[in-house]
């Protein structure tokens, strides 16, 4: 998705370039919603919906670790509305960014950072439980 970010932001992109690119995050989008609506641990979907998981830890009864999972999904990312024919007033972006005159990817890329980074504890917890196979898909997803 960032390298689609980077080649949306080329102004010499027609409309028929821009709407083939959106086709392509919005398929990014809907496997990233997939890998999170089929990821199960132990029949548990870690991914799909807020949950607490109760794990037993020791030898007697009582003795658990409940963990709380959290949705992790386009729309708990801030991805459901990434529109790359969107139109950004880069002032005000850039002042909602902390200053200066960025580049529209860079407003981007600020936006999806600090939206990943909402839920980066949550999927390092989560990422000991599932299939690393699957993290790393919603993973390669987001930085391809």
């Amino acid at each position: 998705m960032r390298e689609l970010a980077v080649q949306s932001a080329n102004s010499t992109n027609s409309q028929s370039d821009l709407d083939s690119i959106q086709a392509e995050i919005t398929q990014r989008l809907n496997e990233i919603d997939r890998v999170s609506g089929q990821t199960q641990f132990n029949g548990v979907k870690v991914l799909a919906q807020d949950n607490t998981l109760t794990i037993q830890v020791g030898a007697n009864d009582g003795e658990t670790i409940d963990i709380d999972l959290k949705q992790i999904n386009s729309q708990t990312l801030g991805l459901d509305s990434l529109n790359v024919q969107k139109k950004y007033d880069v002032k005000s972006e850039a002042v909602k960014s902390g200053g200066g005159q960025p580049s529209i990817l860079l407003v981007l890329m600020i936006q999806l950072l600090k939206r990943v980074l909402v839920v980066q504890q949550t999927v390092l917890l989560q990422l000991r439980m599932v299939k690393s196979s699957s993290m790393q898909l919603i993973i390669n997803i987001l930085l391809k």
